[in-house]
């Protein structure tokens, strides 16, 4: 079973706890991440792919056989049993497969390759500041071993790409089809040393394929509760959030961090962040702005937490389901907005976000989250008391929020002492085409 995130967090959380006990103020535990900050990754070193060397020999077998059989003879000659055999249409099967797994393992690597655009919106810098860039060592890679086996992966692909165009790969793959069923050992599989090595290592092949296809190991979810909590303490004071009031005291038994009267300020908005349990945090807003009128402009977010695949969501696209009724659920119990965050790469949609330390950037998704719950805007009051901001739809006002019945996006009109007419959007969603 693959471990390496459950364990990550696990000892993450771990290390946290031994450096700063079991009680704690924010002060502390904001300045611990920010001198912390690089542990919340993955270093690109951890990459364990021994079975890439396997594969390069067995290709460079696949290419003796084809090329004895001579790859491109006339294809009508195909039809003849002399090249038309069942061990041959196995080593084009087998061919499917290897491609198969290097085209996974591949995009993997890929979404672990280091590139410009995670670190212009990590930054927020605009991408034509190339500026910035200067003696910055971006692209470069601290681990000389992912460089050695991306090399390997993408040359074994190109490989296999050069045997896919040749005419004994192309006319045997038109015929019957083959499948894992078909695999049997024949005379020839039996008997030659080549085919023989071939069928070999399709049966550690589907060992390989098992262990990509396994389910990772569960994350706990105090670990993963205390990481995505650090990261959204130290988002809140980079995006100029600071302390309001006395400062808090954190409660770390049981590896847990659990803190109460935890509030952080910006201009008019006051934000009072509740850790209940190991998988649920609240933002409680209030929006201090002054206004004429006497209603509380107060917006309930909801965070909920997914930290991992497990027996009952075996699947991202599950994940993505289960993640949208529980925003529905969290939304039809009174909350004005909700959000899920969870570690599983491909999980994201309109409120998931991913946070793993394998998947970046996560501080600016985490941004644009706690932005998009405090988008304020000047607005005409009387047209928009009609007609929703964002889509135009028709609005429904219930307790002074408005909801639109085409997008579903939640908003309030209020006026400021200055005259000014503002709408603070609390939920910004479009549930067009769903």
């Amino acid at each position: 079973m693959n471990n390496q995130l459950a364990n990550y967090f696990k000892n993450f959380n771990e290390q946290l706890t031994d450096d700063l006990g079991s009680r704690f103020d924010y002060l502390t535990l904001l300045n611990y991440g920010k001198k912390k900050k690089s542990s919340l990754l993955i270093d690109d070193s951890v990459l364990d792919l021994p079975w890439v060397n396997e594969v390069e020999a067995i290709i460079e077998k696949i290419k003796t056989i084809v090329n004895n059989v001579n790859p491109n003879i006339d294809p009508e000659y195909f039809s003849s049993s002399v090249y038309n055999t069942f061990e041959d249409r196995y080593i084009v099967f087998l061919i499917d497969q290897i491609a198969s797994l290097l085209a996974v393992t591949s995009s993997n690597l890929a979404a672990s390759t280091k590139r410009l655009s995670d670190y212009y919106i990590a930054h927020h810098i605009p991408f034509n500041d190339v500026a910035r860039l200067k003696d910055v060592n971006i692209l470069s890679s601290s681990s000389k071993t992912f460089i050695k086996e991306e090399r390997k992966i993408l040359q074994a692909r190109e490989a296999l790409g050069n045997l896919m165009e040749t005419n004994y790969y192309n006319c045997l793959k038109n015929e019957v089809a083959f499948n894992e069923e078909c695999v049997c050992i024949n005379g020839v599989i039996a008997n030659d040393p080549l085919y023989g090595e071939c069928y070999d290592f399709y049966k550690r092949l589907e060992e390989i394929k098992t262990i990509h296809q396994d389910i990772p190991e569960p994350i706990r979810d105090l670990d993963y509760h205390n990481y995505v909590l650090l990261n959204l303490l130290l988002t809140l004071d980079n995006s100029g959030f600071s302390l309001s009031g006395n400062s808090p005291e954190f409660d770390n038994k049981d590896y847990l961090i659990r803190v109460k009267n935890l509030k952080l300020t910006r201009n008019n908005f006051l934000i009072n962040i509740v850790t209940e349990n190991d998988d649920h945090i609240d933002l409680i807003i209030e929006n201090n702005d002054e206004s004429k009128e006497k209603f509380k402009k107060v917006s309930k977010i909801s965070i909920d937490l997914l930290p991992s695949l497990s027996k009952e969501i075996t699947s991202k696209e599950e994940a993505i389901s289960y993640s949208n009724k529980k925003v529905a659920s969290r939304i039809n119990k009174g909350y004005d907005n909700g959000f899920v965050i969870t570690s599983i790469k491909g999980a994201q949609d309109n409120n998931v976000i991913v946070s793993s330390p394998l998947v970046n950037p996560f501080d600016a998704n985490l941004k644009n989250m706690i932005e998009n719950v405090l988008l304020v805007l000047p607005a005409n009051q009387f047209t928009y008391s009609h007609f929703c901001p964002v889509c135009g739809g028709h609005v429904d006002n219930v307790n002074n929020n408005y909801r639109c019945s085409v997008c579903d996006s939640v908003y309030m009109l209020y006026t400021r002492k200055d005259q000014k007419e503002i709408v603070w959007v609390k939920r910004l969603k479009n549930l067009e085409g769903k």
